[in-house]
């Protein structure tokens, strides 16, 4: 561990007002600096620092502490993180001897080091392409932009390969998710794109995003997960617009690298983008640990715009209170920000953020429109569902505003429907009581034993004497016939697929797919190693491939892979059940597991 005689060296080095002074406006007021604390909202200072006892504390919302934890809560840092910055800009060599985090984090520095290496080469190679140039400005992107962004370009070939094996092993280089490798050739990840540098909230250097020009597949591309880059944590553009964000304490949040662009190019400042998958809840907890008070999703005005404000909806219920709010944007059909505001005008879609609804609207709206609600028992199965939907949300004012709409919505009082809140958690409850479990399940465990050869009989395929289940088959044929569903299928549900150990070879064709660039059938094939059991897997599978048209291929994939989930989360449900010595804590699981069936089930119906 890092001694506290380090840590106390390094305090005494260092004067809180000098750092805190980099960050907020502070004037000196008798013994203490004064000034609007950067942790909340006030309009009167009550945010103090004192340079004696080198201590900050703001008598609004209750913040203190010393310098690291000054860093820690207004760049996000962890102590770790927090020391390294104090260290760096102290010119100190923070001890490494014994500290395992430290190890990991030199790791990741040279990752950074490669990063920063290719992006100044994407710099140069758009310098060169007057044809990137030339895309970039039909997309109506100033220089400016260009700049501040640091947009770059990849050329259609392997010149950062070439330039970067030089100085790194091409161990280093795989890791860094900038190479490729094919048997025993290396190649750039990134050909022929428009360069995207994508950075954390600290800015650091992570990853990239990269735009096919012409009809290269897929049309963007990420960098893969790396020690450095998780997508599912990160937004575009959110360095770049942390200080407007804080500020102005409003974030809109979009799709696509391009979106952002285009508005930051009108002046619109505060807008990130999601890194081609849904929200996550960790994106939003890191939203609402910068202070935000509103954020605003812009959804494009298209079937799969709609799926993910609904996924944006359910992700946002467990952390919803009382000191933001959130509100969705709905663009017209055909539409997403890049090309509304290129028709439109910047003016107009401010307008349309004016017209933004919010969650408890949509909330409400999304839970009855699958009901007759113009009849009794409509607004009963309406009542059923949103009784556990509004269970989600933990108890704030917000909470008890949606209740008392829902009342109305369903022609019942709040009394009433408080009434049916409790009566469904006690229904939820029963399954804590261990007997009650046992009673319930124990008559069902020796059917359930018995028919288990029958399911895998009626759920497998049997093809030159090897059997497969039907899923993988249906599957597979489906991301063939439609290889554009590739690009659709997000990192949340590649982890899904791959819970199932009848499908982990399906789990990884899609990630080596979404790993290259060229999606045909056929040349796929020949990429993939003859002699593995992916290409064996796939190649027979594949061969008995029926070409059936399907009406909605986007909705008849997000089928199967609710019918996987389902069938995972029965497996874990059949596993706790077996136990011999059931325990509390697996009655409580088996009871979220439970919950967590009826809402995809629910959603499903949706």
């Amino acid at each position: 561990m890092i001694s506290q005689k380090f840590i106390q060296d390094l305090l005494s080095k260092i004067d809180i007002v000098d750092l805190v002074q980099q960050y907020i406006s502070i004037k000196k007021s008798g013994s203490n600096y004064l000034g609007l604390c950067p942790f909340h909202d006030e309009k009167s200072p009550s945010f103090t620092v004192n340079s004696e006892k080198q201590f900050f504390h703001c008598f609004g919302c209750g913040e203190h502490g010393n310098v690291i934890n000054f860093l820690m809560k207004y760049n996000g840092l962890n102590f770790i993180e927090a020391l390294k910055y104090l260290s760096e800009l102290l010119g100190i060599k923070l001890p490494q001897k014994n500290f395992s985090v430290l190890t990991e984090d030199s790791k990741k520095s040279n990752l950074v080091n490669i990063l920063n290496q290719a992006k100044s080469r994407y710099l140069l190679m758009l310098k060169d392409s007057k044809s990137a140039q030339a895309y970039l400005k039909y997309r109506g992107i100033s220089n400016n932009v260009i700049n501040i962004y640091n947009i770059g370009y990849a050329k259609n070939n392997n010149q950062l390969y070439a330039e970067l094996k030089n100085y790194y092993d091409n161990n280093v280089l795989l890791d860094s998710g900038l190479i490729i490798k094919d048997s025993n050739n290396f190649y750039d990840r990134f050909r022929n794109r428009i360069i995207f540098p994508i950075y954390n909230i600290e800015g650091i250097l992570i990853g990239f995003g990269g735009r096919a020009l012409g009809n290269n597949l897929p049309k963007y591309l990420n960098s893969p997960e790396t020690n450095l880059f998780k997508k599912g944590q990160e937004l575009y553009g959110f360095w770049e617009a942390k200080s407007v964000i804080k500020k102005e304490k409003t974030i809109l949040i979009v799709e696509g690298y391009l979106d952002v662009l285009k508005l930051v190019q009108h002046n619109f400042l505060n807008v990130v983008a999601t890194l081609g998958t849904s929200i996550t809840i960790d994106q939003i907890k890191k939203i609402i640990f910068q202070g935000i008070k509103k954020i605003i999703f812009c959804f494009d005005g298209d079937f799969a715009g709609k799926k993910a404000a609904q996924r944006a909806l359910r992700v946002c219920l467990s952390e919803l209170n009382d000191n933001f709010e959130i509100r969705f944007l709905f663009l017209p059909d055909s539409y997403d920000p890049d090309s509304f505001v290129t028709k439109f005008g910047i003016f107009e879609f401010k307008n349309k953020i004016n017209q933004s609804i919010p969650l408890s609207q949509f909330l409400l709206k999304e839970i009855s429109e699958k009901y007759n609600m113009n009849e009794a028992e409509g607004r009963v199965a309406c009542l059923n569902n949103a009784i556990k939907i509004i269970d989600c949300i933990p108890k704030c004012i917000l909470r008890t505003q949606i209740e008392k709409d829902l009342s109305e919505l369903v022609h019942i009082t709040q009394k009433e429907l408080n009434f049916s809140i409790l009566k469904n958690k006690k229904q939820s409850n029963y399954f804590i009581d261990q007997k009650s479990f046992h009673r319930k399940h124990f008559i069902n465990e020796k059917i359930g034993k018995q028919n288990t050869l029958q399911k895998k009989d009626l759920n497998t395929i049997k093809i030159n004497n090897k059997y497969y289940s039907l899923i993988s088959k249906k599957l597979i044929n489906l991301l063939i016939q439609y290889p554009y569903l590739l690009n659709t299928i997000d990192y949340d549900q590649i982890n899904i697929i791959g819970k199932d150990d009848d499908l982990e070879n399906i789990k990884n064709f899609i990630l080596f797919v979404k790993n290259n660039e060229n999606k045909q059938y056929n040349s796929l094939l020949e990429l993939i190693d003859p002699n593995s059991d992916m290409y064996r897997y796939i190649k027979q599978i594949s061969s008995h491939n029926s070409m059936i048209n399907i009406p909605n291929p986007e909705l008849e994939l997000n089928s199967i892979i609710s019918y996987i989930e389902i069938n995972n989360i029965k497996k874990e449900m059949e596993k706790l059940s077996n136990k011999k010595d059931f325990s509390t804590q697996d009655a409580i699981l088996y009871k979220n597991l439970s919950k967590k069936l009826i809402d995809i089930k629910n959603k499903d119906h949706s």
